[in-house]
């Protein structure tokens, strides 16, 4: 047979060499450059691309002539693009791929003209896929149909113990060539070091009419900064001579491993909005941003050699007071690494101060308004006197002394367990409050104390007493960064999203984040309506702990905790399966804001707990009970009428109380529930059950406290929990996503929620624990929440 074809093949692959991604093998495509031998490169999801390229031959070294051999290749996430002009064959290509980072498939539709042709565009396409189910392997298939081919090609490729090393081989069979010719190609890329690689390939095409071999081979080297690199190929000829030269250069989106540094920068960082502990989108809201990806990303920061400062507008985030002591500490690990902070804010309060006194230097407008630190205080609401007057009866049976969640509906003031549960807290939080702001001031905790008994302070005390280093405006204090401190900044938000290129094949190393935030309820919960905050159902949570569990990429579970409680049946349905999946990946927890009463119980299965300082946790017991409503009923003019079968059909009837022979039944189910409780806390914390009791009766505890009685085994926030688990799963530190889940869905009850916390009643109505209940439920629920503004 003859081989016209080949031929053809052969000139137009050393003429356009570059633009046919000689040098990728078809498993191993790398860049743009390789689009048109493997389009399922696309798929693959390596950010914005761009590729230029020109080849010369030896014959125009003297004018180094690119003008018949150019063009340029652009990947934008996966939207395909280019043109070509390889020796007089022009070609503009579009396409598309979609995929992740073990599998990618892409399509690509071609337009091609030459002068030889008399005039007119010829159509072609190119389809393809990769397959990278492993670090170490990669698989590639792509079909073309165009002027220059039709045919397949297949490749696989390998990398053995490392990415700085692969190796690949491929086959070429074209449809009107007979199996005898089929062309085959083998090569490989070393990374000499980061930012220096080297690559060659060697191709074999058949034999001619004479029998001589028609083979081909290529070699070059590339040298990359970090967002774009440069390189240069050297071609054999048909004559096996080095005689075809390219040079060419790629843009990326994504950090590149480079040879050079970049410039030192400092961050500006926004601090404001919501920070949410589980990612929030919806028609109604805007996208609420992980907390815990905040705290990477200052981390990272922390660790990074070429930031030197961090300059933050403090502009009052949605953060409880763990959250915000967990941002303090790796504010606090950012400036011990010798990089100062730089904080500005119109005013400052009891938290924000709490906050900023970790900055080197302070500063607030000359408005009048100051460091208003007043100290801490707990305000509670009871409605035993309204509900009185409405006919309304609440009718609850409590299991543990302290279990006083309640008592907001029942009494009229708190009781004695209340009040020195709560003291004991406000103890605690007070020893956490002055002893960081004494510490990040330098001054002692007399002198701190004294400062917050004589608040709050005007503009001009705040600068006498030093609790902020200067009176300034907003344009003076960039001014005074950029003049008196010498410091360039860039956008703290763009500093996190700048990604680092994938280097490693296959699927990332995976931590799943599971959140369990707001009221426990059965079923799925939600993001919050009217009256109520979010919700988090058993429904949900067991499908994510089960998707984590069957991942193989993911290599350990964190279970982040910020609720207090609710739904007995449900917080025991999520232990349960979260016990189950602690049998098979390493599972910790990591407790924010609270972590109390349901919980705490579904903490239980973690092999380690991780609590803030000022974590509210404990609350071991129970609550069960209903509200009667009869005698609203009556004043309302509203009767009922009840058929029953069975003595306690109406146990759970709105219209009255309990009688004392249905007392008596829930107080009994109410005992189970609470043993069953002890039972969980007593195998999770490896503690006699009746030590167990000692210490629940539905007392709740700091951090702190937690951690003096056993009932958690470190103190450490989301980071300190994060890096644990990687150490104890191997996970691979610089290629880690982390996974939160479930993710949460906003409502137009969401929109209608916001505009209702204008309402001072409507705020307080927000903050009932009983609304997603059931009537007669049992509840593992905390006696109350505190709020540090």
């Amino acid at each position: 047979m003859k081989r016209y074809f080949i031929f053809a093949l052969v000139a137009l692959m050393v003429g356009g060499a570059l633009a046919q991604g000689v040098l990728w093998g078809t498993a191993a495509v790398d860049d743009p450059m390789g689009m048109h031998k493997n389009p399922g490169y696309l798929g693959l999801g390596h950010g914005a691309e761009s590729a230029v390229f020109g080849s010369f031959s030896t014959d125009s070294f003297s004018t180094m002539d690119i003008e018949n051999t150019h063009g340029i290749l652009l990947n934008l996430q996966g939207l395909a693009g280019g043109y070509e002009n390889i020796g007089g064959m022009k070609r503009w290509t579009t396409g598309m791929g979609f995929g992740d980072r073990t599998f990618g498939i892409g399509y690509l539709r071609t337009w091609t003209s030459h002068d030889s042709w008399g005039g007119g565009w010829r159509n072609g396409w190119i389809l393809g896929a990769i397959v990278r189910p492993w670090d170490f392997v990669s698989g590639g298939w792509s079909y073309e149909s165009s002027p220059a081919m039709e045919g397949h090609r297949v490749g696989i490729a390998l990398r053995p113990r490392t990415w700085r090393v692969t190796v690949f081989g491929d086959v070429l069979k074209e449809d009107r060539a007979d199996w005898a010719d089929i062309g085959w190609g083998a090569g490989g890329e070393l990374h000499l070091v980061d930012g220096v690689r080297v690559f060659g390939r060697y191709d074999y095409f058949g034999k001619d009419d004479l029998g001589e071999t028609v083979d081909q081979i290529s070699a070059g080297l590339r040298i990359d900064n970090p967002f774009a690199g440069t390189g240069a190929i050297a071609t054999t000829g048909i004559d096996g001579e080095w005689s075809e030269f390219s040079l060419y250069s790629v843009a990326s989106s994504k950090k590149l491993p480079s040879l050079f540094k970049l410039p030192k920068t400092s961050l500006s960082l926004d601090l404001s909005g919501d920070y949410a502990e589980r990612p929030q989108a919806g028609l109604f809201s805007p996208r609420k941003r992980a907390f815990g990806r905040l705290l990477r990303s200052i981390e990272r920061a922390a660790e990074d050699d070429r930031v030197e400062a961090l300059v933050i507008r403090y502009r009052f985030p949605n953060l409880n007071f763990a959250q915000t002591e967990e941002l303090r500490d790796v504010l606090q690990k950012f400036k011990a690494n010798g990089k100062p902070i730089l904080l500005y804010a119109d005013n400052l309060g009891n938290l924000s101060y709490y906050l900023a006194s970790v900055a080197d230097f302070i500063a607030i407008p000359p408005s009048g308004s100051g460091v208003g630190i007043i100290g801490l205080g707990a305000e509670m609401m009871f409605f035993r006197g309204a509900l009185d007057k409405i006919g309304v009866e609440p009718d609850f049976v409590n299991i543990g002394e302290y279990k006083s969640a309640m008592e907001m509906f029942t009494q009229t003031g708190p009781s004695d367990y209340l009040s020195e549960n709560m003291n004991e807290i406000l103890d605690s939080y007070e020893a956490e409050f002055l002893g960081r702001i004494a510490e990040g001031r330098g001054i002692s905790i007399e002198q701190a104390r004294e400062l917050v008994d004589n608040g709050p302070y005007t503009d001009i005390e705040s600068d006498s007493l030093g609790l902020i280093d200067s009176l300034m405006y907003w344009d003076q204090f960039e001014e005074y960064v950029r003049k008196e401190r010498k410091l360039k900044t860039q956008s703290f938000g763009a500093y996190a999203l700048q990604q680092s290129r994938e280097m490693n094949w296959g699927e990332p190393d995976r931590i799943a984040v599971i959140v369990v935030e707001g009221n426990i309820v059965k079923g799925s919960g939600g993001a919050g309506g009217l009256f109520g905050g979010a919700s988090v159902g058993e429904r949900e949570i067991i499908s994510a702990v089960n998707s984590a569990k069957n991942n193989k990429s993911v290599k350990g579970i964190m279970l982040r905790i910020n609720s207090g409680g609710g739904s007995a049946l449900a917080s025991d349905l999520m232990a349960h399966a979260l016990s189950d999946a602690a049998e098979k990946k390493p599972l910790v927890v990591s407790m924010a804001g609270s972590a109390a009463s349901g919980g705490y119980l579904v903490a239980m299965p973690g092999a380690k707990i991780f609590s803030d300082r000022i974590t509210i946790t404990g609350s071991i017991g129970v609550i069960s009970g209903k509200i009667a409503l009869g005698g609203l009923y009556d004043k309302l003019g509203i009767t009922t009428a009840r058929f029953e079968r069975g003595e306690n059909s109406a146990i759970y009837s709105s219209a009255e109380k309990f009688t004392p022979s249905q007392r008596e039944r829930i107080h009994s189910g109410s005992l189970r529930i609470y043993d069953v409780f002890k039972d969980w806390v007593a195998d999770g914390r490896e503690i006699p059950v009746d030590s167990v009791d000692v210490l629940g009766r539905g007392r709740i505890y700091t951090g702190e406290q937690a951690l003096e009685i056993g009932l958690v085994d470190t103190l450490g926030g989301f980071l300190d929990a994060l890096d644990y688990l990687i150490e104890e799963t191997g996970a691979n530190r610089r290629d880690l996503a982390l996974w939160f889940m479930p993710g949460l869905k906003a409502s137009i009850e969401s929109m209608l929620d916001m505009m209702a916390m204008q309402i001072p009643v409507l705020r307080e109505l927000k903050s009932l624990p009983v609304y997603p209940f059931e009537d007669g439920e049992a509840l593992y629920l905390m006696p109350f929440a505190i709020e540090v503004k």
